[in-house]
């Protein structure tokens, strides 16, 4: 703003001595794509796709995208996800083998800030100390009006992970190894998934 009412532009004086280069020159073996196969995008460049998107690709338009993605576009998603499975409890979907699986959900907890109390390898299990926000009874709210409507809770969960093919599946159960459906099941798993890498 100052270079305007001055008079002069700073640019001008960066580069004084600059000069204009001619343009590369790509040598001539390097102007055409390889043979290889290994970019071939299998129902689309083998030849093996529709009539009507071979017809498009002639024409230089780009195939539609489900031709593209075959199966992949309904296929689930390739991050860890929460669902509900037939019982009603959340699970946490991650995609990966049970051994690194273990080692990601363990970080996972850690940096979550709950507190790992043991863990059995063998069985799947974390045994995690979870604080959490828990409703007062009726009396309670009455008796200690000032207190709020909630208190701070201390319970432990049995994080559990197991393998199914190439995904492993994390489940919350209480300490009587009863599988929790309640919303802090749900809470828990979040917060894993959160600090997932």
């Amino acid at each position: 703003m100052l270079s305007g009412v001055l008079g002069h532009d700073p640019q001008e004086q960066q580069y004084p001595k600059a000069q204009a280069l001619p343009p590369l020159e790509v040598p001539p073996d390097l102007t055409g794509a390889g043979g290889s196969s290994a970019l071939v995008v299998p129902g689309v460049d083998d030849g093996s796709a529709p009539a009507a998107a071979a017809g498009e690709r002639a024409a230089g338009a780009a195939p539609p995208p489900e031709v593209l993605a075959g199966d992949a576009a309904a296929a689930q998603p390739a991050g860890p996800r929460i669902e509900r499975g037939a019982d009603g409890a959340p699970r946490l979907v991650v995609p990966l083998d049970f051994g690194r699986a273990w080692r990601t959900v363990g970080k996972a907890i850690e940096a979550a800030e709950m507190n790992v109390d043991d863990r059995d390898r063998s069985r799947g299990l974390y045994f995690v100390d979870y604080k959490h926000s828990k409703p007062r009874g009726r009396l309670a709210r009455t008796l200690m009006f000032w207190a709020g409507s909630e208190t701070t809770a201390k319970d432990r969960f049995l994080v559990l992970l197991q393998s199914e093919g190439d995904h492993t599946n994390v489940l919350v159960f209480d300490e009587k190894e009863k599988l929790v459906t309640a919303p802090i099941a749900e809470d828990i798993l979040r917060k894993i998934q959160q600090n997932l890498e």
